[in-house]
This record gives C-alpha cells, structure tokens and sequence, in this order.
C-alpha cells in the first residue's frame, strides 16, 4: 500500500505531538511533584501565628465554704476519680469553661450556679441526704452527669435519689449482658453493636459486660443499653447503660459505665451538651492523621531475618512491600501520610546508609501528597544528638531545601527530645508526636505542640472503638499509627508483613469510614490545626431574623486563616451561611469551615435554646 506525502506528514505531525506531551506531561509531574521541598511549609490556608502563651488557660478552682461557682458556663466535678478528673480538665480546656472541683456534694451549698452549668458527679462521693442539694442545682437549671453510679444500698433507700437519676427500682445487683448498644444520634458516626458473634469477634471484646440492671421511671431517654440472650425482650427493657432522666428542669445523665474514666468521656460529655439544647455549635481540629515510624530507614539491617521471612533485603522490603501497603490505604482513606524517617533503626548497626534509597523514597512520598518527618524515638541505646546529627546529615545529602517540621518521639520527655533536635540542626519543629501524652493536644513549647496517636493501626477492640467516635465528636481529630519497626524486627508471627497489614489496613478503614467529612491532613497541617484550635478566641451571638429564622454570629480571634466547628441540631438544617462554609456529616451534624474572622449562619427554625 502507496501512502501519499500528505498522509505521511500528517501521521508524522501526530507522532511528533505526542512525543511532545509525553515529555511535557512527565515534565509537569517532575515540577508538581518537587519532591525537594515540604509543600505544607507556608502553607497560607493551614498556618497559625499565634503561640502557646496565646493559648485558652484553664482556670481551675477548689470549691470550699469560701468559694463559690461564680459563673454559669462554668463545669463542677464532684469526685476523686483522678482518670476522670483529669478527662474533665482536658474537657474544659478545649471548650474554653472554668472548672470547679471537690471531693464532696456537701461543698456545693445549697445555691446552685444556675442554667447553663455542667455538674458532673462521681456517685462513690455521694451519701445520705446529698440527693437534696443535687435536686436544688438541677432545678436551678445545671446538667447534672452521674460519671458512676451511687451505691445500691444509697439507691434503694433515698427516694429523692431515685427520682433525680431516673430510677423505678433495682432489677438485678448484678446481670451479665452479652455486649453494648449505643444508639444513633447520640455520639458521632451512628449507631453501633459491639456484640462479639463468632470467635473473631471475640478478640474485640473488651468492655466491662457486668452491670447493674435499674429499671427506669416514665420520662427517661436511654442512649446505650446492654445487650441480652433473650431476644424477646423490647429495647426498653434492656438493661441501660447511659440514660437521661427529664422530671426536673434539667436533664440529669447517668452513666451505668466506666466510660467517663478516660478520654471517651469527653465526647460523651459533648454529646450531652448538645442533647440537653436545641443546637449546640463548637470548636474543632477537624485533622485525620496516619503516621508511619520508623520509616523509612536508609540502611540495611536485620538482614538474615528479614530475608528468611520476606526473601529480600530491608530497603527492598520497605520499597516494594511496606511502601506498596502504604499506598494502599492512603489511596483508600485519602490519607495525607505522615512518615517518620531514620538512617537506621539499629544505631549500632554500621552499614552506610543508602542515598538512592531515600532519594527514591522523597520522590514517591511527594506523590502520595505525603510528608516526611524525623523519628527521635530510639530502639537501641545511644547518644541521641549524635544519632538525630546522622540524620540530618543524611537528609541534607540528598534533600538540603526539605524542611523537617515534625518529629515521632514516642514516650521520650518532650523538652529532652526538642533539645537534642535543635541542637542537631532540626530547628523547625512544629509538631511532636507522642505515644502516650499526658494531653491529647497541648503545647509542648511555645511554639511548638504535642499530638498524640490514638490508635495503633493493628489493634481494633469494641472499646476503642467507642474512644473514636468519642473524640470525632469531640474534636473531629484521630491519629493511627504504623509501627513498622516490628515488620522489620518481627518478634513472632503476627508481626510480619502479611498479617501486620491485613489487621493495619482493615481496621484504619474501620475507624474512620463514618467520618469521611472530616480532612485528612499530613503533620503540618495538623499542628497548624491543632494551634488554631489551642490558641483561637470565639464568641457567639445569637439573634432572629424577619422570618423567624435563628442567626448565630461567629467572632473569631485565632490568628488563622482557616477555623472549624460543629453544628449539631435536632432536625432543623442550615439555610444560609455567610464568611464560610459547611458540609454535612450525618443527619442533624455539619462542619462549619470559616474563612475569616466572622461567620454567620442561619438555621431554617426559631431557636428554644442554644449552648456554645
């Protein structure tokens, strides 16, 4: 067949076009992905000025004969329970309310603070004739919380006692349940059973299925029952767990549980804020967070092991398996991966670490809109100056404009571990990342904060579970980290790749598919979240438009350019919104970004009372 010039050139013309948007197309993505720089650094829209010393101050005070609650927007915990205490104190700080404490009901007098306050009562503390003085503050318009319930024997002999918490009677001292319903619209993220039904399931179990079985007066409303072997019986008749009495003028929860002795309490204290009002609008990180320590380490090491387990070197395991995991659920959550790396795990290891290897790794991270930081924590004993000036020097080799903000430092001292990094060139640290922080968010310097992780990505049990969607609703925040230190250093089979991954992969998708509204963000992003939301100043005025609509006017001071909430409602939607934004996280729950320093919402009905 005769091809004719024009059709040769023609044929010629195209090839010749794609060639060039070939070269053009791979061009751009070496110039959209400069994996040379940190692209969250400077970052107009996540960037916060404003320091620790900035920062909401918790005002707490010892309630005594001299000293009264002086405010109405003010939280009184009544109890010696130091977990809870200390939940209580976390609580206040984030919501910006004075916190009043003692270890007596005796204490509180017989003037209650008024509407609006939040009493939050250890039943152990409580004893004859204290009902009386709890009846007069929740009268007086307080919320009274039971974190634990008083004793049977108190219970059943005080009437008055009975009335306040809901109680008819005493069904059984002490009943097994199968496991825990938790009802819809009461924590964040829907309803849930944590009921184990095969031997699966059993692994997951670890809530505390002995309680005492209260049957309930007219006027309650139960948000988390037990769950019983006889399926005959009608959700009222389940054993309750966490109900609210309304026969005063105030609500008054109980909590039949441990679950106010710890972080989980503070999303069951939102919770009740928000049900006890017809809207209830509050600050939040909104900050999604997967992390990943060690990695990745630049040297080979452990190698006769992981070569028998995996039949290749480290740097290989990390790239072509460890990395390819990774991948995997950053594509299926949209996580922003926040990796951690070292120039070796093992310090006493000394194979020189590989260049190209880190090289490659910057490049693909930058791809997966990912960002790196420096892992501080040490798996071997050495100078730690001298370990973090190795990595900087590695770092600097290969990548001299990458700027590190954010450092892993497991359970190490915070002021020992921010010394050792700038003293070996890491002087851009936003961020530290803890295992186990005595605060879930807090200042670590000032100017400088403190993450801690939430979960380990390997385990999933009903209890933290129930912790996840307590501080979604709290804080729209969540950290899961992969350890892989342990795939690297595997000390029995459940520590290899295959099954670390495969309970790492699954139980990440668990925990954050109903809160997909909620951002992901690399470490960056989150510390200048997390400083907006430590340092920011709100006020709220609330008013009613000519149509009868409810107007709710956002003041905000933070120093940020970008600041979220939550609006919670009982069925009425927004209508309009003015200075920002908002997006839907489930029926009655919206996210509110605002983009300035004013933002005004309109709710489609007449507002009966609002609680900021």
């Amino acid at each position: 067949m005769q091809v004719n010039f024009r059709t040769w050139l023609t044929i010629t013309l195209i090839m010749g076009v794609v060639a060039v948007m070939c070269l053009m197309t791979g061009s751009a993505k070496d110039v959209l992905s400069d994996y040379y720089e940190n692209p969250y650094v400077n970052d107009e829209d996540n960037s916060s000025e404003m320091e620790a010393d900035e920062s909401y101050e918790l005002t707490k005070t010892e309630l005594s004969d001299d000293v009264s609650v002086e405010t109405s927007d003010a939280v009184i915990y009544v109890g010696t329970n130091t977990d809870t205490e200390d939940m209580v104190e976390s609580f206040c700080t984030y919501t910006q309310k004075n916190l009043y404490t003692t270890s007596s009901v005796s204490a509180l007098g017989s003037t209650s603070a008024g509407e609006g306050a939040l009493l939050l009562v250890d039943g152990s503390v409580v004893s004859e004739g204290d009902s009386e003085i709890l009846s007069v503050w929740s009268e007086a318009g307080s919320i009274v919380v039971f974190s634990q319930v008083p004793s049977d024997d108190l219970i059943s002999s005080d009437k008055t006692l009975r009335s306040l918490m809901g109680i008819s009677d005493i069904k059984e001292e002490s009943t097994s349940i199968t496991g825990v319903w938790l009802y819809e619209g009461f924590l964040l993220g829907g309803e849930a059973i944590y009921e184990a039904d095969d031997e699966e399931d059993e692994e997951l179990q670890d809530l505390d299925l002995n309680l005492t079985w209260y049957e309930l007066s007219s006027g309650t409303t139960t948000y988390m029952s037990g769950r019983m072997e006889d399926e005959d019986l009608d959700n009222e008749e389940l054993p309750p767990i966490l109900w609210k009495s309304s026969t005063g003028t105030e609500d008054v929860y109980v909590v039949n549980a441990d679950y106010m002795e710890g972080l989980s309490g503070m999303g069951f204290l939102s919770a009740m804020l928000y049900d006890s009002s017809d809207y209830y609008l509050y600050p939040v990180v909104n900050s999604q967070n997967f992390v990943v320590t060690p990695f990745y380490s630049a040297t080979e090491e452990n190698t006769s092991i992981v070569e028998e387990i995996y039949a290749r070197d480290t740097l290989t395991l990390e790239r072509d398996i460890i990395w390819a995991g990774v991948t995997s659920i950053v594509e299926e959550t949209k996580a922003r991966p926040g990796t951690y790396y070292t120039s070796r795990i093992d310090n006493s290891t000394t194979t020189e670490a590989d260049t190209d290897a880190l090289d490659y790794f910057f490049r693909m991270l930058r791809q997966q809109k990912g960002e790196a930081g420096i892992c501080v924590e040490q798996y071997t004993d050495t100078d730690l100056v001298e370990k973090l000036t190795e990595d900087y020097s590695l770092l600097s080799s290969v990548l001299s404009d990458y700027v590190i903000t954010s450092a892993y430092i497991g359970d190490m001292d915070a002021d020992e571990a921010l010394s050792a990094l700038s003293e070996s060139g890491f002087d851009n640290i936003l961020s530290l990342v803890v295992s186990d922080g005595d605060e879930l968010l807090s200042y670590a310097s000032d100017d400088v904060v403190a993450l801690s992780i939430l979960h380990e990505a390997d385990s999933h049990t009903y209890s933290e579970d129930i912790l996840e969607k307590s501080i979604e609703t709290a804080l729209a925040y969540s950290m899961i980290r992969m350890d892989t230190y342990s795939v690297i250093y595997p000390e029995d089979e459940e520590d290899e790749w295959q099954n670390y991954y495969k309970k790492a992969s699954s139980n990440t998708d668990t925990y954050w598919k109903d809160f997909d509204t909620f951002e992901e963000t690399s470490p960056s992003e989150a510390a200048y979240r997390t400083r907006a939301f430590l340092t920011g100043n709100y006020d709220m005025e609330e008013s009613t438009d000519d149509d009868g609509n409810t107007v709710l006017t956002l003041s905000i001071t933070s120093g940020s350019t970008k600041n979220y909430f939550v609006l919670r409602t009982h069925g009425d939607e927004i209508s309009d919104i003015s200075g920002g934004s908002y997006e839907k996280i489930e029926d009655n729950a919206y996210l509110i970004t605002a983009e300035g320093d004013s933002v005004v919402i309109t709710i489609a009905e007449e507002n009966l009372g609002f609680q900021f």
